[in-house]
Formats: C-alpha cells, structure tokens, sequence
C-alpha cells in the first residue's frame, strides 16, 4: 500500500475511491435531474395558463413539458435507488467488526 492510499477510519482497509465517486456522480445526476424536473413543471403551469386563455399552440409545447417533467422524475428516483444499491454494496463487503473490545482480543 502506498503513502497516498485511501484508508478508512481507524480500520486499515483500504476504501475503494472508484465507489465513492460513483455515489458523487449519481448525487450530482439526481440534482440536475431534478432540477430539470422544477424547470419543466413550472414551464407547463405557465403554459396551463396560455391553454386556459385560449391559445391552441401550447398544447403541444403542455404535452412535451409534462411528458419530459415526468421522464425526468423518474430518472431521479432510479438514481435514488443506485444510491441505496451502491451504499448496501459497501456496507456489505465492508469486514465484520470483531466482537468485543481491545480485552476480547487478548
């Protein structure tokens, strides 16, 4: 192991920085879907509002922004889940901690 090696709290395993990245990554996919999510219904209110006063052109531009709101909806809960997933992955391969104190190993 070398001098810059990832190493967890006072346990001497080496943790895995490619794992922690990846939860980084689906963090930052969930904000930015997310996001896009708010954008997109917000846009489809205003545009609930021009259907309302009579304007026949923003129903198409409705039916996308609800379509793409919902789309992006679901994309943030399936990155929610390879969240969860990713996380019980690493608590799983993680050693188990021995029973007892310092005096039960002696």
């Amino acid at each position: 192991m070398g001098l810059n090696a990832f190493m967890g709290k006072h346990t001497g395993v080496a943790s895995d920085p490619v794992r922690s990245g990846r939860t980084a990554r689906f963090v930052l996919g969930i904000v930015i879907t997310f996001a896009a999510w708010a954008v997109l219904v917000y846009y489809a209110i205003e545009l609930g509002s021009q259907v309302r006063s009579g304007n026949a052109e923003a129903w198409v531009l409705l039916v996308i922004a609800v379509v793409g709101a919902i789309c992006c909806l679901f994309l943030s809960l399936l990155l929610g889940t390879r969240i969860v997933e990713t996380t019980r992955a690493e608590r799983a391969a993680r050693p188990p901690h021995p029973a007892g104190g310092r005096r039960a190993r002696r």
